[in-house]
Formats: structure tokens, sequence, C-alpha cells
């Protein structure tokens, strides 16, 4: 991590927290952040170019932008006030001066629905070991006399699709079908399963981004999940269950040994065509979506075949449970290989 000697940027915010004057830059109110013409907040150019960045809570420095959503923007940040040793803030006399880097999100006005029940899914999960990302604090900022909802949470790297060996895809599978495994037990769908969502840290894998999950006794919407990873049932419009969360889990396996993705339409029709493409009209047996399934993974791995082909059966009724799929022998041999 950056000391106040090796970021300049660093060491010039956090002359603001100890007492040092700054000039309006005219362009923001002082704060370093703007609102866009989208309703997304982002940080000021000219504050940015004369080597100050904001600082939220004079706590959260925020040191650029990641990426942006539907719903919000993602700012990579660091928490000034917590001490990596102390592991809390910093004690009396510590001088260690490596502070936690963690993720801000920042809602749109439009989107703080997403938000709460973000919160709500995260603290039901309690109990998933590590594999969802954590949650350290929220707040509200306003910008542009317009008031956006923040959301601090752990910071942790993207993973990518590559054309990868089998236990890459089965430890990325044994972590995710943790979470899905409570979340089903308690009747939340996550909804946005994707690659992008995906993300490690702590030696784990872990499932981000709960912002469009369906809760349990909720109205549920009609349409979810990413268009490439989106259920025949969700793009013909009918009812859907926790399954669906199965079949991207399907679609994101696919994409992480492969590379490619196996259905990619601009829309749902063209996706639902794709789909009956593959599978035809009829319902289809096990083994048939096996073969087929087994065709374009191109590979020798016939318990993994036989897992991805399990989760992408587009009928919803026959389609694998996730408590069931933990079963499997794919990934028995991933769980006896971290007994041994």
């Amino acid at each position: 991590m950056f000391t106040d000697e090796e970021d300049p940027l660093y060491a010039v915010t956090l002359g603001r927290v100890r007492g040092g004057r700054e000039r309006e830059c005219g362009r923001c109110d002082g704060s370093s952040l703007v609102m866009d013409g989208a309703g997304y907040v982002e940080l000021c150019r000219v504050c940015m170019e004369r080597k100050r960045s904001a600082l939220l809570l004079g706590r959260y420095f925020v040191i650029r932008e990641i990426q942006r959503g539907t719903h919000s923007a993602t700012f990579k940040a660091r928490d000034i006030y917590f001490c990596v040793s102390c592991r809390r803030s910093p004690r009396r006399g510590c001088r260690n001066s490596g502070h936690r880097d963690v993720c801000v999100k920042v809602l749109r006005p439009q989107s703080e629905g997403t938000g709460e029940k973000e919160w709500r899914a995260l603290w039901m999960l309690g109990g998933c070991g590590g594999n969802v990302c954590e949650v350290m604090d929220h707040f509200s900022i306003t910008v542009s006399a317009k008031s956006f909802l923040c959301v601090v949470m752990e910071f942790l790297q993207p993973i990518r699709a590559r054309h990868s060996d089998g236990d890459f895809v089965r430890r990325v599978c044994a972590d995710l079908l943790g979470v899905l495994c409570v979340l089903h037990k308690r009747k939340i769908i996550h909804g946005d399963i994707k690659t992008e969502n995906v993300m490690q840290g702590g030696g784990r894998y872990k499932l981000v981004d709960f912002g469009l999950c369906v809760l349990r006794g909720k109205k549920k919407p009609k349409k979810i999940q990413s268009r490439f990873f989106r259920a025949p049932e969700v793009l013909r419009g009918e009812d859907y269950d926790e399954k669906t969360d199965m079949w991207s889990l399907g679609c994101l396996l696919f994409h992480l040994a492969t590379g490619k993705y196996i259905f990619k339409e601009r829309t749902d029709s063209g996706m639902m065509k794709q789909i009956v493409s593959l599978f035809g009209k009829r319902p289809i047996q096990a083994f048939e979506v096996e073969e087929k399934i087994g065709q374009l993974l191109g590979t020798a791995d016939s318990a993994f075949v036989s897992f991805v082909s399990l989760l992408l059966n587009p009928s919803p009724e026959k389609r694998v449970s996730s408590q069931t799929a933990l079963c499997h022998p794919f990934l028995l041999f991933h769980i006896d290989k971290q007994i041994q």
C-alpha cells in the first residue's frame, strides 16, 4: 500500500483532514465530487488535475472509479481510520501507515431500493463462511444538492473468463454453491449471477451485487438476470423460482471454462431462438442435454459435462437444485482434495 510520501494525491487529500486549506475549483462544491447528466456521482476532473480527491465522511479516501452499473457507480477507496496492523482503528503509539482498501458503491437516487435489498440479503447470509462480500458501513452524502446512498464493502479482485482447467472452475463453483444453498434455503433468488459478479479475495471466490435479489414474500419483478445468463422461463415471461440461479450458474461455468458465452444475442427473442435451436421445442431428455452440452464444451471431463448439463436443462422442473448439485461427483472430488 502507498504511504503519504509515495502517493502525492493521498498526501494532499490527507492534508485537508489535518487542517490544510484548499481553493474551490469552481466545478464542484469542494467535495471533489460532481453529478453527471445520467445521475451518477463521479470524481471532479478539475480537482483530480490539482491532485485533490474526495474524502467521504473524513474517512474514506477515494482513489479511482472502478465501474458503473445500472444502479450505481463503484469506487476504490482507502479507509484511513483502519490500521492493517491493529485490525481496527489505530492504537495509541502505532506507527503503521498501512490502511485498508475498500470498495464504495454510490447508488443513484432512483436506485436506493436496490441498496436496501442488498443489505437485507447480506444480513440474512451471515452463515455463508465468508463466500459473500462483507458490508462494512453505509451512509449518505450530498452532491449537487441531491442525496446519494453509499455502501462500503471489502475490496475484491475480479476474475476473468478464460479457457482454463477444470480445477479452477471447480473451486469457483464450490464456493458459489455454498452461498446459493443458504440463499435458496431462505427462499432468496440472487437474480444476477454473472462473471462480473464473482470476485476473489482471501483465497475465496465470492458472490457480490445483491441489488437485484428477490426476497421471500416480496413481489417478483418481471425481468431479472443479465441477458446472456437469463433463464428460459424468465425470457418467456413465466413464473420463476430459485432454479433460475442454477441456469445462470451453468452459463457462468461455461463462460469460465471456454471464454465464450453459450448463448449470446442482443434481444430476449434472439436468446430464446438460440436456446430452442440447441434443445428443440419438445421436452428434452437429460441424456440429450448432456450430449449437446458435451459437444459445445469440447472436454473429456465427463463429470463436468454432466454437471453443466444438469444446470442448463431448459425445463425448470428437471433442473438440479443447489442442495442436490453439491453432491455431484464433479464437486465431491474438490471436497475430497480439501479434506486431504
